[in-house]
């Protein structure tokens, strides 16, 4: 996961049009039917000629962004959304990728990409089950609370991640799922507990998003998420 402490490289904020010898990744990010405005968007290599590569542009007012000058190569193209991590002991704050797609560049040409914007909204409720009765849960604690496109990554593509919002009170929210099957990865720790103790409770299961095929615009529940104990 990416933490907060973020880096910048040989990036510029540009609006699409430009041009340039090499080539580049342009498009826009979408948070349902608004443009996702001075948000910020990470570019990471993944493929022959960009591996471990790393740049971060920044969207305008019309969600609109563009990076210069990229090596020939596969990238994987997000946007960073920020969450905090919220027990008795204090809060810390983390970012990570959300709603990545692909991205091929070749010598001289611009990839257009677009972020988010389309699916469907997708809610439900995180609950403690038998094993964790007794705890007194901090929902918001975990390192892992990712929908996960279940798709061939026979390329080395890292994941198409989306990352959930996780209130106090366990409910989650997930703006902008296309239909599919996904991997539901959540954990949490103890909310008395400190922030760098290891997790006491998670749910990993495959769960199906379904078209909304009448147009109704309604979200998708998945209803109550039981946590089970993870052991030591």
């Amino acid at each position: 996961m990416l933490r907060a402490a973020l880096f910048l490289m040989a990036v510029g904020l540009s609006l699409p049009g430009w041009t340039a010898e090499a080539g580049g990744i342009e498009g826009r990010a979408w948070i349902g039917s608004a443009p996702a405005r001075a948000a910020r968007i990470l570019v990471d290599g993944y493929g022959a000629g960009s591996k471990g590569k790393h740049w971060e542009t920044e969207t305008d007012a019309q969600g609109r962004f563009a990076v210069r000058d990229l090596p020939a190569g596969k990238y994987r193209v997000s946007r960073l959304v920020m969450f905090d991590q919220m027990t008795a002991h204090g809060t810390t704050r983390t970012g990570t990728g959300t709603h990545a797609v692909r991205a091929e560049v070749k010598d001289a040409t611009n990839t257009v990409v677009t972020l988010g914007g389309s699916g469907r909204t997708v809610v439900g409720r995180l609950v403690a089950g038998a094993a964790l009765a007794d705890r007194r849960l901090a929902f918001t604690a975990g390192e892992f609370r990712f929908l996960t496109l279940n798709e061939k990554r026979d390329d080395g593509f890292p994941g198409r991640h989306l990352v959930l919002d996780i209130q106090a009170d366990g409910a989650v929210r997930c703006q902008d799922v296309p239909p599919g099957n996904y991997e539901l990865y959540v954990t949490v720790r103890n909310a008395a507990g400190r922030l760098d103790a290891r997790e006491v409770g998670s749910i990993q299961r495959t769960v199906t998003i379904p078209q909304d095929g009448a147009g109704t615009g309604k979200p998708h529940d998945l209803g109550k998420l039981e946590l089970e104990l993870v052991k030591e």
